[in-house]
């Protein structure tokens, strides 16, 4: 019997990355020992509610931390930039790896940010990453 229920809302442009290439996330989150359903229901207001049962708080935790997906704009400092994306991107594209991000991409004209979308462990792990190359950048044009 299913007896935890976890419910999240996700932005629209976000439910895709979610869902995954041919809902392969809520697969592997349904495939998770003790959960019984994993569903997404779309809002009027916009935005996406996934909705997760479980026999346990922590299987329906599991299976919330494999579907959902966050957002996370990091600030950086324009001298900082050149360091932190590397020739042709590759020290991001490099963190994505690493971090396992669904995506990563540079973003505004007069403040500059980096945007990660992933799960939250996996963007926790990237924005470290940066945060790191950001300290190393300094070191080097010093």
């Amino acid at each position: 019997r299913y007896q935890e229920r976890i419910q999240f809302s996700v932005e629209e442009d976000l439910v895709a990355v979610c869902l995954g290439r041919r809902g392969a996330n809520v697969r592997k989150a349904r495939g998770l020992p003790g959960v019984g359903l994993v569903e997404c229901i779309p809002l009027p207001s916009g935005g996406h509610r996934f909705v997760v049962t479980a026999k346990t708080d922590s299987q329906a935790a599991a299976a919330r931390e494999l579907v959902e997906h966050v957002r996370v704009r990091v600030p950086i400092k324009r001298e900082d930039m050149a360091g932190i994306c590397g020739r042709n991107k590759m020290h991001l594209k490099a963190v994505q790896r690493a971090a396992k991000l669904a995506s990563i991409k540079v973003t505004g004209k007069k403040e500059v940010y980096v945007d990660l979308v992933g799960t939250r462990p996996a963007v926790a792990a990237g924005t470290r990453m940066l945060a790191n190359g950001e300290k190393s950048s300094r070191r080097l044009r010093r």
